[in-house]
């Protein structure tokens, strides 16, 4: 009686192994479901996924350099600016967002609240 109970036990135990293994396999695809509201991701969640959002954010670059609201200096010009300027470092971040129904948004952007 003990030792059929136990069977019983250990088949159950296999079946819900099994079952948690196919949901583990369907997990990628749920996360390219539909999307119902804007999310916000960490850099984190980013750096797992960095293959495809290098696209969105070479293109969010190429805009910002497109329409002058950015331009790339180097350690020299930047140094000449300093003497020459009363200058503010500000802190830029990424904001990676996905969008609904499945749209990842990538956006390079300045904090200048600091």
């Amino acid at each position: 009686m003990l030792g059929e109970t136990l069977k019983e036990i250990d088949d159950e135990v296999q079946r819900l192994e099994g079952a948690l293994r196919g949901l583990a396999k369907l997990e990628p695809m749920v996360k390219e479901q539909e999307t119902l509201v804007t999310k916000t991701l960490t850099l984190e969640e980013v750096r797992k996924e960095l293959e495809e959002w290098k696209d969105l954010i070479k293109s969010e670059y190429e805009s910002l350099l497109k329409h002058k609201a950015i331009e790339p200096i180097n350690r020299e010009q930047y140094q000449e600016l300093q003497r020459t300027h009363d200058i503010e470092v500000i802190p830029g971040k990424l904001v990676a967002t996905i969008k609904p129904p499945f749209k990842r948004k990538a956006r390079l952007v300045a904090c200048g609240n600091q």
